[in-house]
């Protein structure tokens, strides 16, 4: 059998492929940055610059995983996941700066610093605002939309007699 629609050429279809694209195109991103984190909060660290800011290391952590929080809630990621990955993420690469042979600190006041970032990552790129889709709204587990469901399956089922 034929396929019903064709694809397009020209500029529409260019731009459907592009369409299609874009989620493999952040997923890559997402993955990129991530080992980006770990490269930079594990490499030895650069020599002091002549003139020092206090809160230098500290936007630096922010920073970092304000991309993650962001580029995973483009993604698509969940909430839940974006906020608890970012938070395994910190708390991973400062017990992994504790370990590392050349002179890298473990500190609270930069996991911290991790949290802010991932929690301002993900309010930028939308996360409070999405709305949740139609595939996890008629999955939900709420009284009323398990009514939903039941009320469909009975309309289906007359349809069929």
């Amino acid at each position: 059998m034929p396929p019903l629609t064709t694809p397009q050429s020209g500029p529409a279809g260019a731009i459907d492929r592009l369409r299609g694209a874009w989620p493999r195109v952040l997923a890559a991103a997402a993955w990129g940055w991530t080992l980006a984190i770990f490269v930079f909060l594990w490499m030895p660290p650069p020599p002091p610059p002549e003139i020092v800011w206090p809160w230098w290391d500290s936007l630096v952590h922010t920073g970092l995983l304000a991309g993650f929080g962001g580029l995973w809630t483009w993604r698509g990621l969940g909430t839940a996941r974006v906020l608890g990955l970012g938070a395994a993420l910190g708390a991973v690469t400062e017990l992994g700066q504790a370990l590392l042979p050349w002179e890298r600190s473990c500190s609270w006041d930069d996991f911290a610093f991790d949290l802010l970032g991932v929690t301002l990552g993900w309010i930028v790129a939308g996360g409070p605002w999405r709305r949740r889709s139609k595939r996890a709204i008629t999955r939900s587990k709420s009284p009323r939309s398990a009514h939903s469901r039941c009320e469909a399956a009975a309309v289906l089922d007359r349809s069929l007699e």
